[in-house]
């Protein structure tokens, strides 16, 4: 964790180079124009499958413990200290566009095309 940051979660979004680059935390939020440079892109691929369905957001539990990741109909659930797949959720019937988690981590939401929270 950086020194100033333990007290908040601190999303950080930036999107494509030379794109917006957006800082958020309790209550705050700044916004800056700045060149960004690509340090991780996944896409999550199905067996035998040739082409991958984009990551559309990603969340960190507040305890850091699991990733909670919104890609194609699905919300898929990692752990945070291995990388490993820990479920698979398939509670969507289309794309699943945004994730987010309570304070305390123990749970979270999606959202997505097919109107579903």
């Amino acid at each position: 964790a950086l020194e100033r940051h333990r007290a908040t979660p601190v999303s950080v979004v930036c999107r494509g180079a030379d794109a917006l680059l957006s800082l958020a935390a309790r209550g705050r939020s700044r916004s800056r124009s700045m060149r960004c440079e690509l340090v991780w892109k996944d896409v999550w691929k199905e067996k035998d499958e040739e082409k991958g369905a984009p990551i559309n957001d990603v969340k960190v539990t507040a305890d850091g413990q699991r990733i909670i990741v919104a890609a194609r109909d699905c919300v898929l659930v990692y752990n945070a200290k291995d990388g490993d797949l820990l479920q698979p959720l398939q509670a969507h019937k289309d794309t699943v566009y945004t994730v987010d988690c309570s304070s305390d981590g123990k749970r979270f939401a999606s959202g997505g095309a097919d109107d579903t929270v």
